[in-house]
């Protein structure tokens, strides 16, 4: 039973992140990328969560054929913002540490015991630092509620301080609920929540509101644009040959004629295609506009010098037919001038009627 290959679509883990997805998500990543993908992907991550320059570097060290692929993929999933099952996080930087701490290659099956070895959680770091950046936003908070006409800008503040996408969520997380006891304190909540706000007059919590309101859409706001910012793009792989010519719509061959087209995917590449459309009886030649030669999308000829590419009606084909299929480079040259017929531009279109007849490559 043959396999079908998985969706070029890379998978989200922000929703549904059973161990299920996890191992879909494995599944992916081992059939689209490779070690030195998985490389990567950590080290991106490590610096995003702002972990030791020098672990950093010896991560970088690490051979790509000694590196446990995993921890990529997981390293990956976290810095597209999913998560993963309880557990993983820590495993995955006790895997880590041993890479780095270890002269021996560490094999992908080996099983971590977190009980016998301490390592720093991840999350506590993250935690760490975005409770310390919280405490200075709730020092904002207070003065705004000292202070009427205190004024803060939060994207000004994110950007000073270069926090980190991850964080920036973070921090928007942690005052919406705030946010939203304002709105239920202002509108319809019910009387113990009032009560806790009795401390402020109504334009004091609008001005909190609107204070707050400010701390989460910038947050978010600055986390969308640093990730869009830093997303390096993706380069997509050139197409091959067979791909490019695969919906070329030609005539295979005509007996009155007696002509016979060429392979479509010879087009690919040459400096110079003639086709000749056995309904109009015009013979055409497409000349390549540049070094890289023809090439072809769906039924049109692309690459092609617009100025140079004529075709002309042809009132006797079996005289010129045969030269153009046969003949010398020298005589392919003269062709065209032979023919007393009025040139006519070619439009790139190519379909059912027309037959390749021959391909000049350099």
């Amino acid at each position: 039973m043959s396999i079908s290959s998985p969706s070029k679509v890379e998978p989200d883990l922000r929703e549904d992140y059973s161990t299920e997805a996890l191992a879909n998500a494995y599944n992916w990543y081992n059939y689209w990328q490779d070690s030195a993908k998985a490389k990567d992907y950590t080290i991106n991550y490590l610096k995003e969560i702002e972990f030791s320059k020098e672990k950093i570097a010896a991560v970088k060290r690490i051979p790509e054929n000694q590196f446990i692929n995993s921890i990529g993929w997981n390293a990956r999933i976290l810095t597209l913002g999913g998560s993963l099952p309880d557990g993983y996080q820590d495993r995955m930087m006790l895997k880590l540490e041993k890479l780095i701490s270890s002269d021996e290659p560490v094999s992908a099956d080996d099983e971590i015991k977190a009980e016998t070895e301490k390592v720093v959680s991840v999350q506590d770091r993250t935690k760490e630092k975005i409770s310390n950046y919280i405490a200075l936003l709730e020092t904002e908070l207070d003065n705004n509620y000292k202070d009427r006409d205190y004024t803060f800008n939060m994207y000004e503040w994110l950007s000073k301080n270069e926090i980190k996408p991850l964080v920036a969520r973070a921090i928007a997380d942690y005052f919406i609920p705030t946010y939203n006891e304002l709105i239920d304190v202002l509108g319809d909540g019910d009387a113990d929540l009032k009560e806790g706000y009795d401390h402020l007059d109504k334009a004091d919590k609008i001005k909190t509101l609107k204070f707050l309101q400010g701390i989460v859409d910038d947050a978010e706001t600055f986390a969308a644009n640093v990730k869009k910012a830093t997303r390096k793009p993706r380069t997509p792989k050139p197409k091959s040959a067979e791909k490019l010519a695969a919906k070329v719509k030609y005539k295979e061959s005509d007996d009155k004629y007696k002509i016979k087209s060429v392979r479509p995917i010879d087009i690919i590449g040459s400096d110079q295609l003639w086709v000749f459309n056995t309904k109009t009886r015009y013979l055409g030649i497409y000349k390549s506009a540049g070094p890289a030669g023809l090439s072809t999308k769906g039924t049109k000829i692309l690459g092609y010098d617009e100025n140079e590419s004529i075709s002309k009606k042809l009132r006797k084909p079996e005289k010129h037919l045969g030269i153009v299929s046969q003949g010398t480079k020298p005589q392919l040259k003269k062709i065209m001038d032979n023919i007393t017929a009025k040139p006519k531009a070619l439009n790139g279109r190519i379909n059912s009627d027309t037959v390749l007849l021959r391909v000049i490559k350099q």
